[in-house]
């Protein structure tokens, strides 16, 4: 999960069955994730990692797991700060597969009736 906040998308999925799902955030961030992580999966099937998309050296390395290719990678109202958006793309662009899924719920800040669902 991209801009995981407090965790909960990544670990919904997580308590869905996800077999291993890595929370990302800023560094600020990342003592909530980690807190949230321990105390609903402790046996290490979630992970939690800094990473500021503006840091392109965050992304290296990133999976905690050996071979691993993400075949899903889900964000939820991250699409808050335009000046995020490239740095957003070019994470992906370094994350992603042929084979990988992403989705992304974001909401429209103009009009904030609805959120658009990407």
């Amino acid at each position: 999960e991209l801009g995981a906040g407090t965790g909960g998308v990544g670990l919904t999925l997580a308590a869905c069955g996800a077999v291993r799902v890595l929370l990302t955030d800023v560094a600020r961030q990342l003592p909530l994730l980690q807190r949230n992580t321990q105390e609903n999966f402790p046996g290490g099937e979630v992970q939690a990692r800094a990473l500021d998309w503006r840091v392109p050296g965050d992304r290296v390395g990133l999976a905690p797991w050996d071979d691993c290719r993400w075949s899903v990678i889900v964000g939820s109202d991250i699409g808050y700060d335009p000046e995020l958006i490239e740095p957003l793309l070019e994470t992906l662009a370094s994350q992603c597969a042929p084979e990988t899924h992403v989705y992304f719920a974001l909401a429209d800040r103009e009009e904030e009736e609805e959120p658009n669902v990407a």
